[in-house]
């Protein structure tokens, strides 16, 4: 079991050096300003030019097929997560909906969505997640579908993840790293928190990467 779990979690430890070194050359070129050294403070990696995703199809919990850049036409906070997760996953949908209670305070003229992809498509269906997104904020938009399609997005989005074997009883867990992206109002990426969060640096954080980019 130990070695299973030294094999998995060696795996996922390779997949995000890949995925960090694939966006360095975006992350910390050599031209950060300002603002890019103070994001990255506040535990922000911002990307020199925002990249536009690929339309990979998902499904809403409606059924509707769609790509996450067509999901809202203001920002949008994606996160990716599963039910069945013991800690981290519940931890960070309750964090951001905090956060977007807090923000909404705020006299900032620009709003922002949260995103929940799951990474267990098979176990969390719409009915079930819808009732679960419900308990913590009804204003989640989130999405389902196959599970090569939420890989494919999610690689896009700097996440990996890997699903464990299951036990005898069809049960299991998925290893998965952990980040927030951030896509701009017209669906492209714009760059990712790292976890753990700071609520607080976050709100810094949204500030200046909304109200600078208002047009």
């Amino acid at each position: 079991m130990q070695s299973q779990k030294f094999t998995i979690g060696l795996l996922l430890a390779l997949a995000v050096l890949i995925t960090v070194g694939f966006f360095a050359r975006d992350l910390i070129g050599p031209s950060q300003g300002s603002v890019k050294k103070e994001l990255m403070e506040l535990g922000f990696f911002q990307f020199d030019k925002p990249r536009s995703l690929k339309p990979i199809m998902l499904k809403d919990l409606n059924g509707n097929e769609l790509a996450v850049a067509q999901g809202s036409e203001q920002w949008q906070l994606v996160n990716f997560g599963y039910m069945f997760c013991p800690d981290i996953c519940p931890i960070n949908l309750r964090l951001m909906s905090e956060l977007k209670q807090d923000w909404d305070k705020t006299e900032s003229g620009e709003k922002f969505d949260i995103t929940h992809i799951t990474f267990d498509p098979e176990r969390d269906t719409p009915d079930r997640l819808t009732k679960y997104l419900d308990y913590i904020n009804p204003d989640y938009v989130a999405f389902t579908g196959e599970l090569e399609n939420i890989r494919k997005v999610a690689q896009q989005l700097s996440t990996v993840f890997i699903h464990e074997k299951p036990d005898e009883y069809g049960n299991y867990f998925i290893t998965h790293s952990d980040s927030i992206a951030i896509l701009n109002p017209k669906g492209e990426y714009v760059g990712l928190f790292k976890g753990p969060y700071d609520k607080e640096k976050i709100i810094k954080a949204l500030e200046i990467i909304l109200n600078s980019t208002a047009s």
